[in-house]
C-alpha cells in the first residue's frame, strides 16, 4: 500500500507467493488444515506454491485431489443393474463406483 494510504505498520499493496492480502492490508499465509482421515489434505502443498486455502499436495485414503487442489471424496451407488449392491467403506475406494458386493446378473 503506498506509504500516504497506510494506517498501521506493516500494510502492503501486494503480498509474496503463498500469501494472500487481507482487508486491512496485511499479508496472511494461504491456510491448509491437514489430517490423517477426511477431506482435509494429507499433505498441503508447499506454502510457495498455494493460490488458495486448503490447497493439497496429497489426499487422504478414499479421495481424489481435484483440479482447485482441493480432496473430494470418491462416490459409489448402490441399486439395482450395474450399480453396487453394497459400496466398500469410503476409506479403501481408489475410484468412483468400487462395489464390495455387485448384483446378480
Amino acid at each position: 500500500r503506498a506509504q500516504e494510504h497506510r494506517t498501521a505498520k506493516g500494510q502492503c499493496s501486494s503480498c509474496n507467493e503463498g500469501y494472500f492480502l487481507d482487508d486491512d492490508f496485511f499479508c496472511k499465509p494461504w491456510p491448509c488444515k491437514m489430517s490423517r482421515a477426511g477431506a482435509a489434505c494429507k499433505v498441503c502443498r508447499p506454502l510457495a506454491d498455494r493460490t488458495g486455502p486448503n490447497q493439497c499436495q496429497e489426499c487422504n485414503a478414499g479421495h481424489l485431489l481435484s483440479e482447485d487442489l482441493t480432496c473430494l471424496p470418491f462416490s459409489c451407488s448402490t441399486g439395482a443393474g450395474n450399480a453396487c449392491n453394497s459400496c466398500r467403506d469410503l476409506e479403501r475406494l481408489t475410484s468412483d463406483d468400487q462395489c464390495e458386493r455387485c448384483n446378480f446378473g
